[in-house]
Order: structure tokens, then sequence, then C-alpha cells
């Protein structure tokens, strides 16, 4: 999967429209998942693909098991449905840290960069 872009794109979409539908239940950790959505989005658009095979590889596979509804915990336990994938998200998020400090780098460049032409 890894390889196809259109493929890791869909897997975003899906998990950002999970992510918003859930939004009271993963409350602090909407911003970790939130990076690795738009730095899996970034490499599938092709806008910024400076991301090591290792580190997208963690980051999707911690964003395709936030899309699994029964995984270790099942999602629809209220109070805890979503505490493994939260354990899962916040263990890649520190494993892949450096790749994601450069990534947020990037994206505030970025963004300096298109206000800069508009």
């Amino acid at each position: 999967m890894v390889n196809d872009h259109g493929a890791v794109q869909r897997v975003v979409e899906q998990a950002s429209a999970k992510a918003k539908s859930e939004q009271q239940r993963l409350k602090g950790s909407m911003e970790d998942l939130a990076v690795l959505l738009r730095m899996l989005k970034a490499w599938a658009t092709r806008r910024y693909t400076a991301i090591p095979l290792r580190s997208l590889s963690m980051a999707l596979a911690a964003v395709l098991y936030f899309l699994l509804p029964l995984d270790f915990i099942p999602d629809f336990i209220l109070g805890s449905g979503f505490l493994d994938d939260l354990a899962v998200i916040g263990f890649v998020i520190q494993s892949v840290k450096k790749d994601i400090d450069a990534f947020r780098l990037w994206e505030s460049s970025s963004q300096d960069s298109d206000a800069d032409k508009g």
C-alpha cells in the first residue's frame, strides 16, 4: 500500500472523517492524529516526499489501526474503545518524532511561501 499514493489518500480521507466524527472521544490526541494525517496526505499528493519508508510505513499502520473498528479494544466500547488506538498513535508519534518535526518545519515554511504568493 505504501507504493499506492491513491490508496494512501483514500485511507487518509476515511481516517479524517472518522476522527472528525469521533472528535469528542479523541480529545487531546486529535493534534497527534491530525499531524500524521497531514503528513500522509502531503506524501500521497506528492507535495512532501522526504519521509523515510520506515516512518511512512509506521504512520500508515497507525492510521489503518485507527480505522479498524474491531481491534484490541473495539471502538464501540464507550469510554475505552479508542485507548488502544491512541496508544498506537502515541507510540508512532514518538517513534518518528524527528520526521514529524521535519514535516512540521516543511509545512510551516510551505504555508509561509503560499502566503507570500497570495
